[in-house]
């Protein structure tokens, strides 16, 4: 005869690698026994971003970082499937968490304005003030993107306008 086996496991809490383990299935109807190998394998479920995914959030224009520029970064597997919006901390603050997903710049936490699983909007910190680069990475349900270095300036001004272009008429 045949017979159908489910196993689960609580990925969510098992660091990035492969897993090996044996599978007994028991007849009990002739004693037998049948010993499976299994490996499972936990992926990083944040895709690779790129220097070229992360763009001025008012014009979508590509360039260096600047401290409190809004951005926004292209990726996949960088957030949830449902959009979820900026929340506030009890003193007012925009969350540097937000559904299960950080931004870093340099290891410091951004300001997140927006997180779905291809695109997020993030406050470039204002410690990045004075390097010419700084590592980016991206945290899902605590797995961490690759490491991305973008070029930081002084200023990145940008115009938000109705047709997101950055130019045309401002969205004010």
């Amino acid at each position: 005869g045949s017979a159908e086996v489910e196993v689960a496991a609580a990925a969510r809490t098992l660091a990035v690698g492969s897993y090996t383990a044996r599978l007994q299935v028991n007849n009990q109807t002739t004693g037998g026994r049948l010993v499976l190998p299994v490996t499972l394998r936990i992926l990083n479920p944040v895709g690779p971003v790129t220097e070229a995914g992360v763009v001025n959030a008012a014009s979508f224009a590509p360039g260096p970082i600047a401290p409190g520029e809004i951005v926004t970064i292209f990726g996949a597997g960088i957030g949830p499937a449902t959009l979820a919006n900026l929340q506030l901390t009890a003193d007012r603050r925009v969350m540097t968490t937000l559904a299960d997903t950080r931004v870093l710049f340099n290891g410091i936490a951004a300001p997140l304005i927006y997180v779905q699983e291809r695109q997020l909007s993030a406050i470039v910190p204002y410690g990045v003030q004075g390097r010419s680069r700084v590592d980016l990475q991206i945290e899902y349900l605590g797995f961490r993107s690759n490491t991305v270095s973008v070029a930081v300036a002084t200023a990145a001004p940008g115009l938000f306008t109705l047709n997101s272009t950055g130019r045309g008429p401002g969205a004010v």
